[in-house]
């Protein structure tokens, strides 16, 4: 072969390679200490495997990887509520959580990614009525 016939391979060989990478690229997934991830699938839809630390395969366009945080994290609430006597009582509540890692499909179909903010406002406003009535009725 000479120097021409070189030159002109030298092009898609080139943008082959360049494709290859990129393909391997956006194939392949990583999932930090602390963190777990699900898979969703244009074909079968969310996945019940969750994944852990390492390197994953995915296939590009089919398959998108949706990663979660699982280490134990605060929530801090605060409320305002009135005593038996009518007087103001202002608490504060900080719940310390995390999601369950073989939940974590169920958690993502019906909350989301923000499930904290979705579930646990309204939840712990209520645990906290409960706990000042149960005071102010002694």
């Amino acid at each position: 072969m000479n120097a021409i016939t070189l030159a002109k391979l030298g092009g898609p060989v080139v943008l082959f390679a360049a494709g290859a990478a990129l393909l391997l690229k956006n194939s392949i997934y990583t999932v930090q200490g602390g963190s777990r991830a699900i898979k969703f699938s244009r074909l079968i839809g969310l996945r019940t495997k969750y994944y852990t630390e390492g390197w994953h395969l995915n296939i590009p366009y089919f398959e998108r990887p949706i990663i979660y945080d699982i280490k134990t994290q605060p929530y801090t609430v605060g409320a305002v509520t009135g005593s038996k006597d009518l007087q103001p009582i202002t608490l504060t509540v900080r719940v310390m959580y995390r999601p369950m890692e073989d939940r974590l499909p169920e958690l993502y179909r019906f909350a989301g990614m923000n499930y904290a903010q979705r579930v646990l406002p309204s939840l712990l406003n209520e645990i906290l009525r409960i706990v000042v009535v149960s005071y102010s009725l002694e």
